[in-house]
């Protein structure tokens, strides 16, 4: 009897102890459990807050980024008004000035360009009667510039300037229209209209024009968003010796400058070959040959 009261002892406090230790066991499960939560939870928050704090940062750099650029084009705005407004005030004091010319095709572009300053307007010698015919229609070819944006953009915005003003052309078919210089060289033109029918296009017909009043003198203007670039002045004393054959207009006497050419056609010459002549010499671009053939 004693022996089996010894056992039933035995056996209880064993599975006592057995209970306390699955117990402890139960607890640490619980207590490792709630750590790795916290812990899953601490993580999570610190990755959420990274995030937040990328994404602050990228939009500070984005806001930056932004505020350069705003800053950068408010500068080039008023850099290209400066600029616009001291070429006006130049046109306005000394409309025949010439600007620095580009060398001559084939020459070393990187040569030093040279300023020309031609003579005051009051100077000009008069066109002689019998020279030339005092209304002409002028063709004009221009060589792409190599500064600022023409060094991409390989067009023009082609005008031509008088003493009185600038022409800016209606196209073939029609009378281009004369305009004081701050008209068309000033701000508001050079962020607007432009060139009028020659607006980006190397090639550009001017009719009409009443080189009398001016004295001959003519000045292509390639106009820009900075600085125009005003090219050799000419003063013209005589056409291009052009004549109607057939369904052909020939011209023998081109004037050649560094980065142009120009046709200077009696403007009834111009009238009898039609538009369509006129606008496939400047569509199709002037030969340099001394003899150019313009199919009507």
């Amino acid at each position: 009897v004693k022996i089996a009261e010894d056992l039933r002892v035995a056996e209880a406090k064993r599975l006592a102890e057995e209970k306390v230790i699955a117990e402890a066991k139960a607890a640490d499960a619980v207590r490792t459990k709630i750590a790795e939560e916290a812990a899953a939870k601490s993580a999570e928050h610190a990755r959420q807050m990274e995030q937040a704090r990328l994404a602050d940062v990228k939009s500070l750099e984005a806001k930056r980024e932004l505020d350069s650029k705003l800053l950068a084009e408010s500068l080039r705005r008023a850099e290209a008004i400066r600029e616009a407004k001291a070429e006006q005030k130049q046109f306005e004091t000394s409309p025949v000035e010439s600007n620095s010319r580009v060398m001559p095709l084939g020459l070393d572009r990187g040569i030093a360009q040279l300023d020309k300053r031609l003579e005051a307007t009051t100077a000009l010698e008069p066109i002689k009667p019998g020279k030339i015919s005092p209304r002409v229609t002028i063709l004009v070819l221009m060589e792409p510039g190599n500064k600022g944006i023409r060094r991409f953009d390989k067009a023009a915005d082609p005008v031509l300037c008088v003493k009185e003003g600038c022409y800016v052309s209606a196209g073939p078919a029609s009378a281009a229209e004369l305009r004081p210089f701050v008209k068309v060289l000033g701000v508001g033109n050079t962020f607007g209209a432009r060139a009028g029918a020659c607006k980006h296009a190397l090639g550009c017909t001017f009719r009409n024009i009443d080189l009398a009043s001016s004295a001959g003198f003519i000045q292509p203007v390639d106009m820009k968003v900075m600085v125009h670039d005003r090219r050799e002045s000419q003063i013209i004393t005589e056409d291009s010796d052009c004549r109607v054959e057939g369904q052909r207009l020939s011209c023998r006497r081109p004037v050649i400058a560094g980065n142009y050419r120009l046709w200077i056609v009696p403007e009834a010459i111009a009238e009898r070959a039609g538009s369509a002549a006129l606008d496939a010499a400047v569509r199709d671009g002037l030969p340099v040959s001394q003899q150019a053939v313009l199919s009507k």
